[in-house]
């Protein structure tokens, strides 16, 4: 994540926290409670920026499986009850979890989406808390869950452009004493990482691979975009169904859609 959204996040927070906030919230009668919602493809930093979140402002973070063996409605409540006022409450993935507006024989265990709902909007729980959901598939969601007034702040965890894949490689390799080198080779290797193709664990990986050397870091990078593209290139063959497409769009006699 860019530096400007860390700062914006940062201070959305500083002043959730701030006790005038809370005054706010009481005198005009709206529940003092924060929902961010992190979405983006898996190992771009959502989870890591919870914990930053909580160790930066001391606040306690205890991670709730809307999955876990017994939680229902009932347990559910309970448990917002035993939490500390001020703290932060993470639902992983929760587009995974599987929420029903109703319980009936052909659902799903746990509780249900309207118990979620009672405890984001404050109404069964304490004043004071943040709710970070994540979501690796945000478009997977309910829209009760991320309508305005019940999810506060939305912030999507993209895949690298350019600009992230230089500071990256930046960061790693801070130990170069010769700064425009350094700056060179990291535009450089910003210039050969397609934007949003890679994931900021992705890079981390192939960083951590080449430790020892920013040229070699660049020359590997080269080498896993093009081993990317051959393998697209061959996706079809690989399949074992010949595919191919007649001027108009259409598959050609003989072919057929590949269904996934």
């Amino acid at each position: 994540m860019d530096e400007t959204k860390t700062t914006h996040l940062r201070d959305d927070v500083n002043d959730f926290l701030k006790p005038e906030t809370a005054d706010y919230s009481n005198l005009r009668g709206i529940p003092y409670k924060r929902v961010y919602l992190f979405h983006g493809p898996p190992g771009n930093g959502k989870s890591s920026t919870m914990l930053a979140l909580a160790g930066f402002f001391g606040l306690p973070l205890y991670i709730l499986s809307l999955n876990a063996e017994g939680l229902d409605d009932g347990t559910l409540q309970k448990a917002m009850k035993q939490a500390p006022t001020r703290c932060i409450l993470a639902i992983e993935e929760i587009d995974t979890a599987g929420l029903s507006r109703k319980k009936g024989s052909q659902d799903l265990p746990g509780p249900t989406l309207g118990a979620v709902l009672r405890m984001l909007d404050g109404i069964a729980t304490s004043p004071g808390r943040m709710f970070i959901l994540t979501s690796n598939k945000p478009g997977d969601l309910d829209e009760a869950l991320v309508r305005p007034g019940r999810t506060d702040y939305i912030l999507e965890f993209a895949n690298c452009n350019s600009q992230m894949s230089e500071k990256l490689f930046k960061d790693f390799y801070d130990t170069v004493r010769d700064e425009s080198s350094l700056e060179s080779m990291a535009m450089r290797f910003g210039e050969v990482t397609p934007d949003g193709k890679y994931s900021v664990a992705d890079i981390e990986a192939l960083l951590l691979k080449y430790k020892d050397g920013p040229e070699k870091a660049i020359e590997g990078m080269m080498e896993q975009v093009k081993r990317d593209r051959i393998h697209c290139d061959n996706f079809p063959r690989l399949l074992g169904t010949p595919v191919f497409k007649l001027p108009n769009g259409e598959f050609g006699p003989g072919t057929r859609r590949s269904s996934f």
